[in-house]
């Protein structure tokens, strides 16, 4: 807890990542923080999020039903 922000390409290529829980505190993920984690599964947003750059879950094909959500919100 008390983490605000993920910056960019943190958690890149982590290719055994397979799920991930975020402070409730998180108000910001930078550009590429998660991508190509090709076995990320599950991770929760919290509502408290209000910037997501660009490329943050590029890759993850296994995030199929988080990124479908997304793409609905910004639309």
């Amino acid at each position: 807890e008390g983490i605000t922000s993920i910056g960019e390409s943190t958690f890149n290529s982590c290719h055994s990542l397979a799920t991930a829980g975020l402070p409730a505190a998180l108000t910001k993920i930078e550009a590429h923080a998660f991508a190509d984690c090709h076995s990320l599964t599950n991770i929760s947003l919290p509502e408290g999020l209000t910037v997501m750059e660009e490329y943050v879950f590029n890759n993850c094909e296994s995030l199929t039903e988080l990124i479908n959500k997304i793409k609905s919100k910004i639309r």
